[in-house]
C-alpha cells in the first residue's frame, strides 16, 4: 500500500513535525538537466560568436592600417610607410597583417636608408626584415608561400642595391679627391672603371655626366690659365 502523509489533525497536535519532501521524478530531472544544458551552450555559442566578432575586427582594422602603409611603400613614401606598418605591430600583433609588417617596417627603413647612404643602418634593417620573415614562413609558409618568396627576392635586391649604392657613392668620392688635386684624366678613368659594370639609375648616370662636364670645365680653365700666363712672359721679355 502507498504511505499516507500525516493528517492535519496529526500536524496540529505536532507543529514540529517535519514536512516529507517530494522528491522529483527522473523525467523532470532530464528536463531540467535538459534545459540547463541548452543554457550553457547558448552562452558558449554566444561567446564563441563575440570572440569571432572582435576578432574579426580587429583583422580589419589591422588590414586597413597595413593597406595604408602598402600604398606609401609602393610609391616611394617609406618614412609613411614604415610608421604604418609598426603601428599594426604595436596594436595588432597578433593578427597575419601584424606578422607581415614585422617584416615590412625594418624593410620600409631599410630602402629609407639605402636613399641616405646609411649602409650600416641599411644592413641591419636588412637583417631584421629577414629574421621577421623566417619566423613568418614557420608559422605561415604553406598558406602565403607566394608572399614570402616575394619578400625573399625583394630582400636579395635591396641588398644588393645597397652594395651598388655603397660602391657608387665611393667612387664618387674617389673621383672627387683626384679632381681636387687636378688629375683631371685619372678621375674620369677611375670613375669610368668602377661604374662601368653597375646598373646605374638615371639619377646616377645624370651625376656622373654632371662629374665629367665639371672636369671638363675646370680642365680648360688650367689650360687657359698656363696658356694666358705663358702670353704675358712673352710679352714681358718683349
Amino acid at each position: 500500500p502507498t504511505p499516507r502523509g500525516p493528517t492535519r489533525e496529526e500536524l496540529e497536535e505536532s507543529p514540529t513535525m517535519a514536512i516529507p519532501r517530494r522528491t522529483l521524478g527522473k523525467q523532470k530531472k532530464l528536463i531540467l538537466a535538459g534545459v540547463a544544458g541548452g543554457v550553457l551552450l547558448l552562452g558558449l555559442i554566444a561567446m564563441l560568436f563575440l570572440h569571432q566578432s572582435q576578432k574579426t575586427a580587429l583583422a580589419q582594422a589591422a588590414d586597413t592600417l597595413y593597406r595604408q602603409g602598402a600604398t606609401a611603400y609602393k610609391d616611394s613614401e617609406f618614412a609613411d610607410a614604415a610608421s604604418s606598418f609598426a603601428e599594426v605591430v604595436e596594436k595588432y600583433p597578433s593578427t597575419q597583417q601584424g606578422q607581415k609588417s614585422k617584416v615590412m617596417a625594418p624593410l620600409a627603413t631599410c630602402r629609407m636608408a639605402v636613399e641616405r647612404d646609411d649602409w650600416e643602418l641599411a644592413y641591419e634593417k636588412n637583417e631584421e626584415a629577414n629574421a621577421a620573415l623566417i619566423e613568418f614562413d614557420r608559422e605561415n609558409g604553406e598558406k602565403l608561400d607566394t608572399w614570402i618568396a616575394a619578400r625573399r627576392v625583394e630582400m636579395d635586391e635591396l641588398e644588393g642595391l645597397r652594395k651598388k649604392r655603397r660602391r657608387f657613392t665611393e667612387a664618387m668620392s674617389e673621383a672627387e679627391e683626384l679632381l681636387n688635386q687636378r688629375h683631371y684624366d685619372e678621375a674620369i678613368d677611375h670613375l669610368t672603371g668602377e661604374v662601368q659594370d653597375m646598373r646605374l639609375t638615371e639619377e646616377e648616370s645624370a651625376e656622373i655626366e654632371a662629374f665629367r662636364v665639371r672636369v671638363y670645365k675646370m680642365q680648360i680653365e688650367d689650360e687657359w690659365g698656363t696658356l694666358s700666363r705663358a702670353i704675358v712672359a712673352a710679352m714681358d721679355q718683349s
